[in-house]
C-alpha cells in the first residue's frame, strides 16, 4: 500500500489547526492517532473489511455502532474528547446503561453543561470491541436531534483513539485497524 502523509496541516479559517472533510472528500485518507498522522491512501487497506458511512446533510460522517443488542448510527467526531449520548436515548434503552456519576461538562463554546456519566457493558464499532465505555449524557434537544438526523451518540476520542481509521468518502466506506 502506497501512502503519502500530511503532517500538521493548517488552514486559516479558525484559530485552531484544522483539516476538514470539505478538503478530504476527494481522497482516501487514514487518521492514525498512535503516530499522530493523517495519511492519504490510494484505497482502503486490504486488511480491513469496509463498512458503510451515512453522511448527514451538513456532510458529517455517521457510522454504525452496537451497544449490546441495540444498533444505531453515531456521529464520528475527532473534536469531542468524550463520547456524548442523548439522555433521551438512555431513557429509551435504560437496560444498556448504568449510572457512574454526575458532573459538569462543557460544550464547544465552553458553556457549562450539567450531565450524567453512564457506562455501557459492551460497545462494538467495526472490529473494535470495548467494555465499560463511559459516555456523558445530556438532553440533545430538538434542534440538535434534527441536525444529527437520528444519530443519538457523538463518538468521541475515548473510543476513536483506539484505532487507525480509514475513510473513502466517494464510496461512502470506512475501515478500522484496532491498535
Amino acid at each position: 500500500m502506497q501512502r503519502r502523509q500530511v503532517l500538521k496541516p493548517m488552514l486559516k479559517r479558525c484559530d485552531w489547526n484544522t483539516l476538514g472533510l470539505d478538503i478530504l472528500k476527494n481522497v482516501v485518507f487514514q487518521v492514525d492517532f498512535a503516530e499522530k498522522k493523517l495519511n492519504v491512501l490510494k484505497e482502503l487497506p486490504d486488511s480491513n473489511r469496509p463498512n458503510p458511512i451515512r453522511r448527514l446533510s451538513p456532510g458529517h460522517i455517521t457510522i454504525p455502532l452496537a451497544l449490546g443488542d441495540k444498533s444505531t448510527d453515531v456521529l464520528y467526531d475527532t473534536g469531542s474528547d468524550a463520547t456524548l449520548i442523548d439522555s433521551q436515548f438512555i431513557e429509551n434503552n435504560s437496560k444498556l446503561f448504568s449510572l457512574v456519576r454526575s458532573e459538569d461538562g462543557f460544550d464547544a463554546h465552553w458553556n457549562r453543561i450539567p450531565s450524567k456519566v453512564y457506562k455501557t457493558p459492551t460497545l462494538k464499532v467495526g472490529n473494535l470491541k470495548m467494555k465499560d465505555v463511559e459516555m456523558a449524557a445530556f438532553d440533545f434537544g430538538s434542534f440538535m436531534r434534527e441536525k444529527m438526523e437520528g444519530a443519538p451518540i457523538i463518538l468521541g476520542n475515548n473510543v476513536i483513539t483506539k484505532g487507525k481509521w480509514s475513510f473513502d468518502l466517494e464510496k461512502n466506506q470506512w475501515a478500522l485497524e484496532v491498535y
